[in-house]
């Protein structure tokens, strides 16, 4: 996985390559295949580049990991956790997803609940929560809906099987359903403060292209865009 300074700079190096061939050039990053996240080049028509500029935000990049803030509501399926202001940062270089500690308490007690799930962490000690995987487990957690709203609303979810990962043993003859799940989301004390890691590949492609030495132009659409 490519941390944002490093994406931004190969970006920014292969731009300079397309404006001298005159080309649209974008980078797009999604994760469809299984073993993880693709970054793609791809050169767009003037019609292609155009249409997708017109839903894409302009931001200013620093020096930093993440891309953003952004500004977006969040809400958690199956309660009333929501969050009208929250501000939205990406980290495609971490697979994990850090959420305000309020909100990841009720996701925590949410799987408490399922007492069928056997634990192979103190959940009350450790925020890394590993355990064994149930097939209704996905079922059973709830959604992460995030709503953008850059010149028209854009709504997108993060299910629950983007952020329970699952970790097959090896090494081991299995008997029955013996593989590891753990939850890729951990808490911290910001308050409305969201850090979306590289999961959130698997639900949309992230289209980008430079502007400038400061300015990224960036977009968010379905994964199964064309």
């Amino acid at each position: 996985m490519l941390s944002e300074v490093l994406m931004i700079r190969v970006l920014r190096q292969e731009l300079e390559l397309s404006r001298k061939a005159e080309q649209n050039l974008f980078f797009t990053y999604n994760w469809t295949e299984s073993d993880g996240p693709r970054l793609y080049t791809e050169v767009l028509s003037d019609e292609e580049a155009n249409m997708y500029k017109s839903k894409m935000m302009v931001v200013s990049h620093s020096n930093k990991d993440t891309l953003g803030p952004y500004k977006a509501s969040t809400s958690i399926d199956f309660t009333k956790t929501t969050d009208e202001k929250g501000n939205l940062h990406f980290d495609f270089g971490n697979l994990v997803t850090t959420i305000p500690k309020s909100v990841y308490i009720t996701l925590r007690e949410r799987l408490l609940e399922n007492k069928d799930i056997k634990f192979k962490t103190n959940l009350m000690k450790s925020d890394h929560i590993l355990f064994h995987c149930l097939k209704d487990v996905y079922d059973y957690m709830p959604a992460i809906t995030m709503e953008f709203r850059h010149r028209t609303k854009h709504s997108y979810k993060l299910t629950s099987k983007n952020y329970i990962v699952k970790v097959p043993r090896t090494g081991t003859k299995n008997k029955g359903n013996t593989d590891l799940c753990y939850l890729a989301i951990v808490p911290h004390e910001k308050e409305g403060e969201w850090i979306i890691g590289a999961t959130f590949a698997k639900v949309v492609q992230t289209r980008m292209t430079s502007l400038d030495s400061n300015k990224v132009r960036i977009g968010f659409f379905k994964a199964d865009s064309t």
